[in-house]
């Protein structure tokens, strides 16, 4: 690789339409960690569901299900969201939209107290499937906003900025969750959900503003939908899902991966 090359792909990262991409990871970053990885889980398994009112790993139960509801859900709107996201010209709208229900729902779990198991479930179902289903729209202005010389480069920042968006979110809510488990602890960790949302909102406003859809080549037919193209695209999938062993081996173990988790 020579300088001109090494400069290319450097200044690719200055552009205002990459920077805000990239801060959208940042800002749905704090999602992953707080509400799937780091706090809810475990405000949901032990909180939500009392270890002293439920058997012994209901909680843990429970949580799986609802990943794994969630997930299944996102693989069947995934060829629908897929198709929009590749052949439409509304890609910044429909990521808007999710990214807002998102957020909006991610708030409503501050609400959520011992107890409320049917509540969370849902909640936390609806709120994971509309973050899964904008990470879609997120991750398709990829090749709008570079080329194949610049793809890696670009990825890599808006991976960079993921990381540092998770560590943020860690940094900013450890005076929450500092308290631990206790009782006059519990409205404290509510609280990080609310600052998760947030922080959510803030750093998505830029790609809001700033990210732009080119013309896309349409290979619906006339007259036909997206979602139902979408959902033919699913059923031919299904259909055929025989003469692909590797790709069914694939999404059963990340299906069991999930549940696990």
């Amino acid at each position: 690789m020579n300088i001109k090359d090494i400069r290319e792909k450097v200044k690719v990262l200055f552009r205002i339409s990459v920077i805000s991409w990239a801060l959208y990871d940042l800002a749905n970053t704090s999602f992953a960690v707080i509400i799937i990885t780091v706090v809810f889980p475990v405000y949901f398994t032990n909180i939500i569901i009392t270890p002293g009112l439920y058997p012994h790993n209901f909680g843990d139960l429970m949580w799986g299900i609802a990943v794994g509801v969630s997930m299944a859900v996102t693989a069947v709107l995934a060829h629908v969201f897929g198709a929009i996201a590749d052949n439409s010209r509304s890609k910044n709208k429909f990521l808007i939209v999710l990214t807002l229900i998102c957020i909006f729902f991610t708030a409503l779990l501050f609400f959520l107290k011992e107890g409320m198991v049917a509540a969370a479930v849902t909640l936390f179902i609806f709120t994971n499937i509309f973050y899964q289903t904008s990470m879609m729209f997120y991750n398709s202005f990829l090749t709008q906003l570079s080329t194949r010389k610049t793809i890696g480069i670009v990825s890599g920042f808006g991976f960079a900025l993921g990381y540092i968006g998770g560590l943020l979110i860690l940094i900013i809510v450890i005076p929450f969750i500092r308290g631990g488990l206790q009782q006059d602890n519990i409205f404290n960790i509510r609280i990080t959900f609310l600052v998760t949302s947030f922080f959510f909102l803030v750093f998505s406003i830029p790609s809001f503003i700033i990210l732009r859809d080119i013309p896309a080549v349409t290979i619906t037919k006339k007259g036909i939908s997206y979602i139902i193209y979408g959902f033919r695209k699913f059923s031919a999938t299904v259909r055929n899902i025989k003469a692909y062993p590797d790709l069914s081996r694939f999404l059963i173990g990340q299906e069991n991966y999930h549940i696990k988790i």
